[in-house]
C-alpha cells in the first residue's frame, strides 16, 4: 500500500491539526462567563430559536426584550445555516399547534339504555349532557376560529413577526463556503470523532449542519476578536465535556480553536434557560424555559404534539429514572431509542418509552420490541443493554398490563421491562420492574 493510501486510510498526526500550538495548551486560561458576558458575542442555535413556540406570551416578550438589547450593541449573530433549518422546523412548530387545537374540538354522546331508564345516577348524566350539548357548538365554533387564525399564519405568527424586526442582514452571517474544504473539514471529523457535530455523522447530509455553525462561528471570532456565548440546547458529547453525568465544559478542541480564531479570546455555551437568566429575564421565564429544556431532553416536549397527560405521564417516568441512574447521563435522543443513558459504571442503556391504552396494546409493543431487538443490536448506535418502558393511564390499567405480560409477554435477555403510572402526585409508580 503506497504512502498517499495510508494517508486516506488513516493519519497518526491528526492531533497536530487539532492542537496546532502545543504550549497554548498549558498558557492559555479562558475567561470566565460572567467576566466576558457584557461584551462577547452571543450566538444562537436552532433549537433556542425554537423555544419560544412551546412557551407563553410573557416568555417571547423577554426574549424579544433580551434580543433587542443585543442587536443595538451589535452582539447578536444568527448563523446562515441555523436561519435554514429554523425555515424547515418553524413549519412543523405550527402544525404541531395546529393538531393540538384541532383536537380539542368535543362531542358527548352517552348513549341509550333502556336497562338504565329506572337509575337515577343514568338520569342525572343525561339531564348533564344535554346541558353540555347545548354549549358544544359554539365551544367547537370558537376551536375554528382559533384554528382560522393559525391557519392564516404565512410567516406572521408571533415567533416569525419577532424575528423579521430584529434578524436583519447584520444579525445572520451567512458564509461564503469553499465546499472542498468544508467536505474535507467534515471527513476529518467524523473520521476521528473530533467535535463538532460528528455525532450527526449518520444524518444523510453527513451532519454538516453543525459544521456549519461551527464555522459561522470561527468567522465571527476572526472578523471581530470577542469572545463568544453560543445559546443551544444540544449537550451531546460532540460538543461537550461530560462527567457523572454533569455536563462541565464545551469541548477542549473547541475552545482551543476558538482562541487561535480570536487571538487569545474565550468561548462558552449556555442553554436557553441559563441565557435568559444570565441576561436578566425574570424568574417565571427562566423556570418556563427550563422545565421546556428537561422536556426536550425526554423527547417528549409539547412540540410533539402530545397532549398535557401524556406529556406528565412521560415526564413522571422521566423523573423516575433520573433516581434509578443517579446521576442520569443522556447521550443522544436519536434512532429507535427515545435517548440512550450511561450509567455510574460506564454502561449504555437504550431506552424506548411506550404509552399504552390497553394490556393487549402493551403486549403488541413488548412483542413488535422483541422482534426488532436483532436489528437494533446490529446497528452504529451500539448499547449495553435495554429498558421497555410500558406506562398505563392509572394503577388499575398497569397492573393488567403487568399480569398479561408475565402470562403472555415474550422476553428477552439483556432487557428491563418496567410497568408503571403516574399517581395522583404526579410520581412514577412501577408495577412491574423485571430485569430478565
Amino acid at each position: 500500500m503506497s504512502g498517499e493510501q495510508q494517508e486516506t486510510k488513516y493519519n497518526p498526526l491528526y492531533r497536530t491539526a487539532i492542537y496546532p500550538e502545543a504550549a497554548s495548551i498549558f498558557s492559555f486560561r479562558p475567561k470566565p462567563l460572567s467576566e466576558v458576558k457584557d461584551d462577547c458575542l452571543v450566538i444562537l442555535d436552532t433549537n433556542a430559536l425554537l423555544v419560544p413556540y412551546t412557551t407563553g406570551k410573557e416568555s417571547l416578550e423577554e426574549i424579544g426584550k433580551i434580543y433587542r438589547q443585543l442587536v443595538e450593541q451589535k452582539r447578536l449573530v444568527v448563523p446562515g445555516q441555523v436561519a435554514r433549518e429554523f425555515a424547515e422546523h418553524r413549519v412543523t412548530k405550527i402544525k404541531e399547534l395546529y393538531q393540538q387545537i384541532a383536537r380539542k374540538k368535543a362531542s358527548i354522546g352517552l348513549g341509550r339504555y333502556p336497562l338504565l331508564d329506572g337509575v337515577s345516577e343514568y338520569k342525572k348524566a343525561l339531564e348533564l349532557e344535554n346541558k353540555l350539548n347545548e354549549s358544544i357548538p359554539a365551544y367547537n365554533k370558537a376551536i375554528d376560529k382559533i384554528l382560522d387564525v393559525i391557519g392564516d399564519w404565512y410567516w406572521n405568527d408571533p415567533v416569525s413577526k419577532l424575528y423579521s424586526e430584529l434578524f436583519s442582514e447584520v444579525v445572520v452571517i451567512d458564509l461564503i463556503l469553499d465546499e472542498a474544504a468544508v467536505k474535507e473539514r467534515l471527513d476529518r471529523d467524523n473520521k476521528y470523532k473530533m467535535p463538532p457535530g460528528y455525532k450527526d455523522g449518520c444524518k444523510p447530509d453527513d451532519g454538516i449542519g453543525d459544521l456549519l455553525i461551527w464555522l459561522t462561528i470561527l468567522e465571527m471570532a476572526r472578523k471581530y476578536k470577542k469572545s463568544a456565548v453560543f445559546i443551544s440546547l444540544d449537550r451531546k458529547p460532540d460538543w461537550w465535556s461530560k462527567s457523572e453525568g454533569r455536563h462541565l465544559y464545551p469541548r477542549y478542541e473547541l475552545i482551543e480553536e476558538y482562541r487561535r480564531n480570536s487571538e487569545g479570546e474565550s468561548f462558552h455555551s449556555v442553554t436557553f434557560s441559563s441565557f435568559l437568566s444570565l441576561y436578566g429575564a425574570t424568574d417565571s421565564v427562566v423556570e418556563e424555559v427550563r422545565k421546556e429544556e428537561d422536556l426536550s431532553r425526554t423527547g417528549i416536549s409539547i412540540g410533539f404534539g402530545l397532549s398535557k397527560q401524556r406529556i406528565r405521564r412521560r415526564y413522571a417516568f422521566f423523573e423516575w429514572l433520573k433516581k434509578e441512574y443517579d446521576p442520569l447521563q443522556i447521550d443522544s435522543t436519536k434512532g429507535r431509542f427515545d435517548y440512550v443513558i450511561t450509567t455510574d459504571r460506564g454502561a449504555r442503556i437504550g431506552v424506548i418509552t411506550k404509552l399504552v391504552i390497553s394490556p393487549e396494546h402493551a403486549h403488541k409493543e413488548s412483542d413488535e420490541f422483541a422482534a426488532t431487538l436483532p436489528i437494533i443490536q446490529t446497528e452504529e448506535e451500539r448499547v449495553d443493554g435495554f429498558l421497555l418502558a410500558l406506562i398505563a393511564f392509572d394503577e388499575d390499567a398497569a397492573r393488567a398490563v403487568e399480569s398479561r405480560l408475565l402470562k403472555f409477554g415474550r422476553f428477552v435477555a439483556g432487557v428491563r421491562y418496567v410497568v408503571g403510572y403516574k399517581a395522583e402526585k404526579g410520581e412514577f409508580v412501577a408495577t412491574l420492574d423485571l430485569r430478565y
